[in-house]
């Protein structure tokens, strides 16, 4: 098969993460990659053309618009080229459409809204089908218009249904894999790993990575922390993430931290790379997101890392997490259910233990890579029988 994969996010984040794992997963099942990317992301910044794959480089972000605009459908033809950018549209447009023809395309798969606005329009021009992965709960009209969405849960394909008007039939709710033999813990890494970020041997060391913005819960994470520091003088609270699309929310944590007197329970570090690495040093792994989340991968890397997991109950995560068998499920933005969940598990080594083991298991049972990419090629393999593409368009 020959796929097209249209990413226009600029950041390190899930749709960028996710393309890039596809291509080399289905690269190694025989298929031919085309990825088109914003010029001067971190995507084309980080994946190399290869033998059978193509990257192509774009300004996708002519394709421009306001989220107002976009959200009525009667202004979708206007805001996909407002009249400043008209100019350098068309001529986009007809280039990506000759890349893609000479490509020989077959799929057109796109991650978030810009790139599916994107896809669809050389989707038609081009008379090959288009899917989308729902990263994002976000109410945007012309969701409906793909050929197929795959909802990564069947909380996100409801809400797509419900908000964005997609039939059920267009939808596909294909839970992402992961590999769990890449989060198994070393004894060794582990020592090593709290040596450096400077956590004692006897200390119980909270995991949450994430980019630090409000949504993400740290805030609630602080709180929790300060109600419970008397009973649990040993805690440390690592947080991982970049701060830099709110600034001043992490000036805002650390004001917190200190008027609280938990500035020593609290560290807070640059984003990792190596998140099986900084996992295998944790005790306890946090989610208390508040909004957003639709499948969270940090959530599934916890679990596969053995971890007993204390989660928002949002989203995708209840699917993933059996509330007090293989995580702990709490209210988003509850401060008492997240210290009362935290003061548990550090209480009671032997369910902080049994838990994790419950986590790993059902990672490796039922969110495996293989299954994940046997999913993503029947779908395509569906969607390319019932649209009568040819195996080679030249």
């Amino acid at each position: 098969m020959k796929i097209v994969q249209i990413v226009s996010g600029m950041d390190k984040r899930g749709p960028a993460l996710r393309s890039i794992e596809l291509a080399e997963r289905l690269l190694a099942r025989g298929c031919s990659m085309l990825v088109v990317c914003q010029k001067g992301s971190w995507l084309a910044e980080n994946i190399e053309a290869s033998e059978g794959l193509q990257v192509v480089e774009s300004n996708l972000r002519i394709f421009g618009w306001t989220r107002r605009s976009i959200r009525q459908p009667i202004m979708i033809p206007l805001a996909v080229a407002g009249a400043r950018r008209l100019p350098a549209f068309f001529p986009e447009i007809v280039r990506l459409a000759d890349a893609m023809r000479s490509f020989g395309v077959q799929i057109i798969h796109t991650h978030s809204t810009r790139a599916n606005l994107i896809g669809l329009i050389l989707g038609r021009l081009l008379a090959v089908p288009v899917v989308t992965t729902a990263h994002a709960h976000r109410k945007y009209y012309h969701w409906r218009m793909a050929d197929c969405v795959i909802a990564p849960s069947k909380a996100s394909a409801q809400y797509h249904q419900r908000v964005n008007g997609v039939s059920a039939e267009k939808c596909r709710i294909i839970y992402h894999g992961i590999e769990a033999e890449r989060y198994r813990v070393d004894k060794n890494t582990r020592h090593t790993i709290r040596s450096a970020l400077n956590i004692a041997d006897d200390e119980i060391a909270i995991g949450l990575l994430g980019v630090i913005i409000p949504a993400k819960g740290q805030d609630v994470a602080l709180k929790a922390v300060a109600s419970i520091v008397d009973k649990a003088p040993n805690i440390v609270l690592c947080i991982f993430g970049s701060s830099e699309l709110e600034p001043g929310f992490l000036k805002k944590l650390k004001t917190y931290a200190k008027s609280n007197n938990i500035e020593k329970m609290v560290r807070i570090y640059q984003p990792t790379d190596d998140v099986p690495s900084i996992l295998s040093a944790m005790d306890i792994y946090i989610c208390p997101s508040v909004k957003g989340e639709v499948m969270p991968f940090v959530v599934q890397e916890g679990m596969a890392a053995g971890l007993p997991v204390i989660a928002s109950r949002i989203g995708g995560i209840p699917e993933m997490i059996e509330d007090g068998v293989s995580g702990l499920l709490v209210s988003p933005g509850s401060v008492n259910e997240l210290a009362d969940a935290m003061l548990r598990l550090i209480r009671e080594p032997e369910t902080r233990n049994a838990i994790g083991e419950q986590a790993r298991a059902r990672m490796v049972s039922d969110f495996t890579m293989d299954n994940y990419i046997n999913n993503i090629i029947s779908t395509y393999e569906w969607l390319i029988t019932h649209s009568g593409v040819r195996e080679n368009i030249n």
